[in-house]
């Protein structure tokens, strides 16, 4: 199936009320895919419940690799089909508030 239009992974949607839910109900609904964020505020078995649309996630690559496998067979276990790499992020600085708040 080729998808002509699909939603991409954005964060802050959930200034609406579970709002990557909402996203992945339309998204089925429009029988076309949603990228889950790395940054929703849904966790991913939320949203793979809520309906069976096509799902992708978005994912950042940890320093610690351990996190990003365990986030990616969350992804896998819960039905998501692929994997969004982002590799374009920006280094942060070295922030104190940063640091304390870890």
């Amino acid at each position: 199936m080729i998808f002509k239009l699909c939603n991409i992974s954005t964060s802050l949607v959930s200034m609406l009320i579970s709002g990557e839910v909402a996203t992945a109900r339309a998204a089925a609904s429009c029988n076309t895919l949603m990228v889950l964020s790395f940054s929703a505020s849904c966790k991913i078995e939320e949203v793979a419940s809520s309906c069976n649309a096509i799902r992708f996630y978005q994912l950042y690559v940890f320093k610690n690799r351990d996190i990003s496998a365990t986030l990616v067979r969350r992804a896998e276990s819960h039905g998501f089909k692929a994997i969004v790499l982002t590799v374009d992020t920006p280094m942060l600085g070295r922030r104190e508030a940063d640091i304390r708040n870890k």
